[in-house]
């Protein structure tokens, strides 16, 4: 084996020997074309293993209408995004930038629609039939958003938790799907934008479909304040709600503070990625309960100066609820029988009546 080695290595001696005595031979012109030749091999060379070597481009989105595309490489050239297209139906970016891009686009409502959420992801679908299988998608689409959700720069980590609703027998009485996005802001930053909070209620609603609307995915806070009770495009003004769409926001405001209060209980207990929480319902009871007060307070006569230590203030003591009054009218002598002894009053009434004249009283 050793002699092999050395044979070889004595063939190499030569053959580079004998290359730098031809090569010595040569004039500078010669060496020059020969320098330049091996130098643009060696980048082409370079260039090539660069090019292998590198990730394809990934969809972003397939078979889009001519105006949707043109919206979106639009939107695309004003972000300063890297992409590449196919004609005029298909667009491709870098893979460790689409879930950014997704993200960002949604901020703007620049997602195509008629895309479904598992396309929308690029998640394989299952049937729908089955129930238990509808819950596996949905968790499957949960971790999508939340991976989406999570490319922001001032978010360090999200919930994200969808609530599905079995069928009805009829469309008009399904409820729709709700979901809950709790959002953990990244070290140096406060708050998110009302573009960004938008953007995250319109990437969970288009990651659902047409069950979710995006006034019902509610955003919080990692302290479990609602961040997405804001009027908007999705939100009528409250003065033209209806009472039953009122209380519809009420019920699950508590619920996704009942949500968020069990998740924190949990995760004493359990990792994140052990916690799953399919559904909650809550009932709510909205009797109407009217009640009739009538209170009185006193008269105050003379207020209390508030400069002195002490209190003038003076109210009435008694104060007239209600009064009523009664005259009467008579008419006669006005008889009065009494008085001393040996007086007008010992008299009968008929001897003083004679004497007087008839008055009248009232």
């Amino acid at each position: 084996m050793s002699g092999e080695r050395g044979v070889a290595v004595e063939f190499l001696s030569k053959l580079l020997g004998q290359l730098k005595e031809i090569y010595g031979k040569l004039d500078r012109t010669k060496k020059i074309i020969i320098a330049s030749v091996l130098g643009v091999v060696f980048v082409a060379f370079v260039v090539l293993f660069s090019v292998s070597t590198e990730k394809a481009n990934v969809v972003l989105f397939a078979d889009l209408p001519s105006a949707d595309f043109g919206q979106v490489t639009k939107k695309l050239d004003e972000m300063n995004f890297t992409y590449s297209t196919s004609g005029t139906t298909s667009v491709f970016v870098r893979p460790d930038q689409r879930e950014l891009i997704m993200t960002r686009l949604a901020q703007e409502n620049m997602i195509p629609k008629g895309i479904p959420g598992w396309k929308l992801f690029d998640i394989s679908k299952w049937t729908e039939t089955d129930r238990e299988i509808d819950v596996k998608f949905m968790r499957a689409l949960r971790d999508e958003v939340k991976r989406h959700i999570e490319s922001l720069t001032n978010i360090e980590k999200a919930d994200v938790e969808i609530a599905i609703t079995e069928e009805e027998l009829f469309t008009e009485k399904d409820n729709p799907y709700t979901a809950a996005v709790t959002v953990y802001m990244a070290p140096g930053y406060d708050k998110l934008s009302k573009k960004e909070i938008q953007g995250i209620m319109y990437l969970v609603s288009r990651a659902v479909g047409g069950k979710l609307k995006p006034e019902n995915v509610v955003v919080t806070d990692e302290y479990g304040k609602i961040i997405s009770d804001f009027d908007n495009e999705f939100d009528k003004a409250k003065e033209e709600y209806t009472l039953l769409e009122y209380r519809k926001k009420i019920e699950e405001k508590a619920r996704v503070q009942l949500l968020h209060d069990i998740r924190k209980g949990l995760e004493r207990v359990y990792t994140p990625d052990r916690i799953q929480i399919v559904r909650l319902n809550m009932d709510f009871n909205w009797d109407k309960v009217s009640e009739e007060k009538e209170e009185y307070t006193p008269i105050e006569m003379e207020p209390d100066n508030p400069e002195t230590p002490y209190s003038e203030r003076k109210v009435k003591d008694s104060l007239v609820v209600s009064e009523k009054s009664a005259k009467e009218h008579f008419q006669g002598h006005g008889w009065n029988p009494e008085g001393p002894a040996g007086t007008e009053g010992q008299q009968t009434p008929r001897i003083q009546g004679e004497r007087r004249p008839v008055r009248k009283i009232r």
